[in-house]
C-alpha cells in the first residue's frame, strides 16, 4: 500500500503507532504542511498517532512500548502512557543509552484521551445469559403450545 491509497482507506481507530524511522518526516507543501505517513493516517480516519520525528533504534523501542501498552492498559492517557514509558526507559538506562535519541523521536499527535478496553468478561456474560434467555422464550413457548393441546 502506497500513501496515495491510504487516502482512500477508511478507518476509525482510536490509536496508530507508527515506529518505524522519520514517520512524521515528509514532503513540505506550502499551504498544507508537512505530508508525511502520519498524516496521511489522520486523513484516512485515526484519532490519535504516535510517530517519529527521527531514526529509532529496535531495542530501546520495543522497550518504551512495552511499557507504553502496559500504560495504556492501566488507563492512563495516551500522553501518559508515553511520558511514563520514556521515563521508565530513562529510569533503567544510563549514560549513551539515556541519550534523546533512543527515546525522544516518538511524539503523540491528535486525541490525548485514554483507551477504554472491553473488559473480556462483557462478552463471557452475554455467552451465559443468551442461551439462559432463548431457552427461557423455548420453554415458555413449549409449556404454552401443550396448555393449547390439553
Amino acid at each position: 500500500m502506497d500513501i496515495t491509497e491510504l487516502h482512500t482507506f477508511q478507518n476509525q481507530a482510536e490509536l496508530v503507532v507508527l515506529s518505524a524511522c522519520n514517520t512524521s518526516l515528509g514532503e513540505i507543501a506550502e499551504g498544507e504542511g508537512i505530508l508525511s505517513l502520519a498524516r496521511s493516517f489522520f486523513y484516512s480516519g485515526a484519532n490519535s498517532i504516535i510517530a517519529t520525528l527521527w531514526n529509532v533504534n529496535d531495542k530501546s523501542t520495543s522497550f518504551i512500548f512495552k511499557e507504553f501498552y502496559k500504560n495504556l492498559k492501566s488507563g492512563d492517557s495516551k500522553s501518559a502512557a508515553l511520558r511514563k514509558a520514556k521515563l521508565h526507559y530513562l529510569n533503567n538506562n544510563s549514560l549513551s543509552d539515556a541519550s534523546p535519541y533512543y527515546w525522544a523521536s516518538f511524539t503523540l499527535l491528535g486525541s490525548d484521551k485514554p483507551i477504554v478496553l472491553k473488559s473480556p468478561w462483557s462478552n463471557l456474560i452475554w455467552w451465559i445469559i443468551g442461551p439462559l434467555l432463548i431457552g427461557i422464550i423455548f420453554l415458555v413457548f413449549y409449556s404454552k403450545k401443550r396448555q393449547k393441546q390439553r
